[in-house]
This record gives C-alpha cells, sequence and structure tokens, in this order.
C-alpha cells in the first residue's frame, strides 16, 4: 500500500513541474541563441575589420619596397629589402588566419540561424563557404617572396644602318651583364667598336607579378563595406529581404551607392583603377622608366584613344592595357547614363516646362482661332460682289488659319505624350526620395521600438520569475493535496 501511495504522490508531482521546467529550458535556449548570435555577428565584424588593416598594411609595406628598389635606394638583394619581404610574409600569414577564423563564425552564424548541431551538417547544407575559403585563400598566398632573386637582365640590340652602299657590315656581338660591345668591319679594314648599355629590367619578374597580385587583397574593402553598411545591419533589413527575395552581399551595396552617389562613386572607383594599373604597368615593363609614362599609357588606352607614341613591351603589361580597355569600356558607358541623368529635367522643373509650352500654345490657338473668324467674316461681308481673285485670296486666307490650328493642335497633343513619357522616371524618382524618408523613418521607429522590446523583455523576466514562484506554490499545494489524500487512503484501509 505504501509503495502505491508513493507512486500516486510522484504522478501528481511531476506533472506540473515537468511543464514549468520545460517552458524554463525553451525560453532559456532561444535567449543564449541570440546571444551567441550578436556575440558572432560583433567578432565577425571585428574580424573583418582586422583583416581589413592587415591587408591595407601588407598592400603599403609592398609598394614602399618596391618603389624603393626602382628608385635605386637599396637592390633586391639588399638586407633593407629582405626584411620588408619578411614582414610582409607574416602579414601574409595573419591575414589567413584571419580568413580562416573569418569563414569559422560565418558557419557558426549559419548553425545558429538554421539551427544545425553538427559542423560537418552545416558544411553540407552550405558547401559555397568552403569554396569561398579555398579561393580566398589562394587570392591572399601570392606575395614577394623573402628571397634574394636578382632582377632580370634582358639584352637589347640597336639597330644599325649601312650609310655606304656596296660595303659589307659585319656584327661581332659580346655581351655581359653590364654593357654590349659593337664591333663592325667593312671591306677597307676599318673597325669601329660601340658600347650600348644593356636595357635592364629593375626587379626581377616574378616579384613583379607576386606584387601586382597582392591587390587582389583589396577585396576586404568590399567585405568591410557590406558588414558596416546600415542597409546590411539591422533585422528589419533581414526581414524585408527575405520577403522580397533578395540577397544582401556586395552586389546589393554596389548597386544601392551607385544609385545613391552615382558621380561620386564612380569616379572614385575609375581613379583608383587607374592608378593602381599605371603603378603595375610600370614595375612590369622596363621600358617606362616613370611613372608617368605608365598613367599616360593608361589614360590613353582608358579612353580607347591609344595615340601609340607609347606601348607597353612586356607581357603581362600588355595584358593589363587590354583589361584596361575593356574597363574604360564599361566605366564611360555607366558614366554617358550618369551624364543622361543629370542632363533630364527634375520633376519640378518638368512641370514648369509643361506650364510655359501649353501657355504658349494656348496663346497661338487663340491667335489663330481670331484669324479664323476675321477670314470667315469677311469672307461673309463681301459675299458675291467682289471678283473671283479677291474671293480666292480670303478662301486661301481662311484654309491657311484652319491648317494653323490645325497644327497647334497637334503640336499640343504630341508635345504632352512626349512628355507624359517621361513622367514615370520622374514618378519614380520621387518614390525613390520618399522610401528613404520612409526607411529613416522606420529606423528611427525600430530604435525606439527596441528600447520598448528591452523594456518589454525586462517585464517578461519579472512575469516569468513571478510564474516559477506560482509553480512553486502550486508544487506546494499539490504536495499538500496529496498528503492529505494518502492519510485519507490510510485511514480508510486502516478502518
Amino acid at each position: 500500500m505504501e509503495s502505491s501511495t508513493s507512486q500516486v504522490k510522484k504522478k501528481l508531482l511531476g506533472g506540473g513541474g515537468d511543464i514549468c521546467k520545460a517552458a524554463d529550458k525553451s525560453k532559456k535556449e532561444l535567449v543564449t541563441r541570440r546571444c551567441r548570435r550578436e556575440k558572432l555577428v560583433a567578432a565577425r565584424l571585428f574580424v573583418a575589420k582586422l583583416s581589413l588593416i592587415v591587408s591595407t598594411a601588407s598592400i603599403l609595406l609592398m609598394i614602399v619596397n618596391t618603389q624603393l628598389i626602382l628608385v635605386g635606394v637599396y637592390s633586391t638583394c639588399s638586407a633593407i629589402a629582405l626584411d620588408l619581404k619578411g614582414i610582409i610574409s607574416g602579414l601574409t600569414l595573419l591575414l589567413l588566419i584571419l580568413i580562416w577564423v573569418y569563414n569559422y563564425l560565418q558557419l557558426e552564424i549559419f548553425r545558429n540561424v538554421r539551427c544545425i548541431s553538427s559542423r560537418r551538417m552545416a558544411i553540407q547544407v552550405n558547401p559555397q563557404r568552403s569554396l569561398l575559403l579555398i579561393l580566398e585563400t589562394i587570392i591572399t598566398l601570392p606575395h614577394p617572396l623573402p628571397v634574394c632573386l636578382p632582377p632580370t637582365n634582358t639584352p637589347q640590340v640597336s639597330p644599325f644602318f649601312n650609310e655606304h652602299e656596296g660595303q659589307e657590315t659585319n656584327f661581332t656581338t659580346d655581351t655581359n651583364l653590364y654593357s654590349e660591345d659593337f664591333s663592325i668591319s667593312n671591306s677597307s679594314n676599318t673597325t669601329t667598336s660601340f658600347l650600348f648599355p644593356v636595357n635592364e629590367s629593375r626587379i626581377n619578374q616574378l616579384d613583379s607579378v607576386f606584387a601586382m597580385l597582392m591587390f587582389l587583397r583589396l577585396y576586404h574593402v568590399a567585405r568591410f563595406s557590406v558588414l558596416r553598411s546600415k542597409l546590411f545591419r539591422t533585422m528589419l533589413s533581414y526581414s524585408l529581404g527575405a520577403l522580397a527575395h533578395t540577397k544582401y552581399n556586395f552586389l546589393f551595396i554596389f548597386k544601392s551607392y551607385m544609385a545613391i552617389y552615382q558621380g561620386y562613386f564612380l569616379a572614385t572607383l575609375a581613379l583608383a583603377f587607374t592608378f593602381v594599373t599605371a603603378w603595375c604597368i610600370y614595375i612590369c615593363d622596363k621600358d617606362l622608366t616613370k611613372y608617368g609614362d605608365a598613367l599616360w599609357v593608361v589614360c590613353i588606352t582608358f579612353f580607347t584613344v591609344g595615340y601609340g607614341d607609347i606601348s607597353p613591351v612586356s607581357r603581362y603589361s600588355q595584358v593589363l592595357a587590354v583589361l584596361t580597355g575593356f574597363s574604360g569600356m564599361f566605366f564611360m558607358g555607366i558614366s554617358v547614363t550618369i551624364l543622361s541623368r543629370y542632363l533630364q529635367l527634375t520633376y519640378d522643373e518638368y512641370c514648369m516646362l509643361s506650364f510655359f509650352v501649353e501657355a504658349d500654345l494656348q496663346k497661338e490657338r487663340r491667335e489663330v482661332s481670331a484669324r479664323i473668324v476675321q477670314a470667315a467674316w469677311k469672307q461673309y461681308k463681301e459675299g458675291k460682289n467682289v471678283d473671283a481673285i479677291t474671293r480666292y485670296k480670303s478662301q486661301r486666307n481662311l484654309m491657311k488659319a484652319f491648317h494653323m490650328k490645325k497644327n497647334i493642335d497637334y503640336q499640343k497633343i504630341t508635345g504632352r505624350e512626349r512628355r507624359e513619357k517621361q513622367v514615370p522616371l520622374y514618378d519614380m524618382k520621387e518614390q525613390m526620395k520618399k522610401l528613404t524618408i520612409r526607411t529613416d523613418h522606420v529606423i528611427k521607429r525600430e530604435a525606439s521600438l527596441e528600447v520598448s522590446i528591452e523594456t518589454t523583455r525586462q517585464k517578461l523576466h519579472q512575469m516569468q520569475e513571478k510564474l516559477s514562484q506560482l509553480c512553486k506554490l502550486v508544487q506546494k499545494d499539490k504536495r499538500r493535496s496529496t498528503l492529505t489524500v494518502s492519510s485519507s487512503l490510510v485511514e480508510g484501509t486502516e478502518g
């Protein structure tokens, strides 16, 4: 009998307690998941910022080292150059570690959002992350190695034209690292020696290629701009993007900046591309001894002019020139569209122009109508008392006035239709302005909502504590009731 009473006690005591414990556990899991997600997002932003700083520092050190070698302050095999290359290698290793940490944080955020327990399953669900990690590693690895690589020397023979006809000319070339000795002999057994400098490359070709590839690390600027954008940081953006089936990535941010800033953003990109490409051609091509010449080559290639006074010689600089030509066509096409937008009338100017045109046409129509009335009254007044020539002239003036009125009405209709075709563009622009105002208002409301949510969260926490106290009281009451029931049952059995 005592065992049965103990079972009854466990059943009565266990029901309400398990429900309260399950509710508390689910709420705690949601809170912990949200707190973990916020911490992961903050850590991701910090890692992206640190990666941008490290990549920018490595690129600046590479530019300083290469420029000092080109100027002739020290050689490629000097101790200072090797030390700077060693620092660049260390920064590259640190950047690789930060890239791996960033992708790990991305994977953890993906797991938190999708409620995935194992990392292996998250990698299988999102295989693009592994491919992006491999691609980022390949992009980050190239850099000038801290090894003594001597400059590439290539002798260049200058053409010699024999001005004396009928004489045999023989060339004998003795080439060493710094000079070329040309001896010329003719039929009169006279020999003339000329000394030409060897065309020496300023740095090693492998170092120049690795230095160019280091500019690919500037993709960290795009990543940091996406993470720091106001469109990306708010939770409202995620909700609207999910409803509109829009992905918040670099392409969306790029389009947004192009729509908001237009000419300024495009001009900044074009200038950055021009200076970077000119510097890459300057270090690759041994015939371009000045940065201004390389900049001139890039400018005339960018604008698809190509005077031909200066042209790249090496293969790498020729490839860069081709890419510059394609980029110039791309930037010029976008700049033409932006310029056409600037040359269009604004909505207020369009309304003013429509008013003036309508007023002028209305004035001309009144004048022509008055001419019609005058010509018709003159023809009616004269009647048949005039000769045929006068009657023909009055009829001609009347038909001419009718024709002018028809042309004015046609101009009024066609001009109105032509202007109405441009109305949707202005309406879209006005709607975009209103939408930006509304988004700013929504962001402000969101801030106030976050404050109210925080207050409600505190109130819910207090209510949760009170509910836990109520659950404890209910459990105590159940214990008392079970004790009374058990005692009554024991008394009944004894009686």
